[in-house]
């Protein structure tokens, strides 16, 4: 999960007087252009899986959430299930730089784990405990879909561990150009990999200009 850029121009849909959807056309092809057609949750690519989340529940407290702007975000169905309205306070991610609030590890191959020196913060808290349910499951054994999920996200990660060992073996321009690639703004995954090269200070010094995702 990282910050989210998203247009300051309000899809026309939204502001038609008596609208009631929060899902028209021009809203979807908005949304898939501020996100890099990537789930905001996640950050896997979505091709046809998406749907548009509403960040704060818009059946509590203020049905004009439903159609807020402010409000909607891109989705994979996956991570949509995962957040339903069991998490209604995590942190909005058009207006913090997520990656650098919540720290990612993948220590095992069998889990990761999130973390943040914000922790006491509830909205920093909640957003743990959903990453940590989409990435590591509900229960102690994962269920079919979240292993599948886990097994996508491991066979991404190795490609950037590859990428990264190659570089650091032979830094040369072609493998430079390799782990710039897989630092661009539409990869998926790039809260980990900003913190695996935060591991090392020199690469991360190096690679930082290619790692400014919509930072404000």
């Amino acid at each position: 999960m990282i910050r989210v850029a998203k247009s300051a121009v309000v899809p026309h849909s939204l502001l038609v007087v008596g609208n009631t959807k929060y899902n028209h056309q021009d809203v979807q092809k908005q949304l898939i252009e501020d996100h890099k057609s990537k789930c905001y949750l996640c950050e896997r690519t979505l091709v046809t899986d998406y749907e548009i989340e509403h960040l704060r529940p818009s059946a509590k407290n203020n049905q004009k959430l439903k159609t807020s702007w402010s409000n909607l975000f891109l989705s994979c169905g996956y991570c949509n299930k995962k957040k339903l309205h069991h998490f209604d306070n995590i942190l909005n991610p058009s207006l913090h730089n997520i990656e650098e609030i919540i720290l990612c590890n993948l220590a095992t191959t069998k889990s990761v784990s999130f973390s943040s020196n914000m922790s006491g913060n509830f909205q920093v808290a909640e957003t743990i405990a959903l990453l940590t349910r989409i990435f590591n499951g509900t229960g102690k054994i994962r269920q079919i879909k979240e292993e599948q999920f886990y097994e996508y996200f491991l066979s991404r990660m190795n490609n950037f561990y590859s990428s990264l060992d190659k570089y650091i073996s032979a830094k040369t321009p072609e493998n430079k150009a390799i782990m710039i690639e897989e630092l661009e703004i539409k990869q998926e995954f790039l809260a980990f990999k900003y913190h695996i090269l935060k591991q090392r200070q020199d690469l991360f010094d190096e690679f930082t200009p290619y790692m400014v995702w919509n930072k404000v």
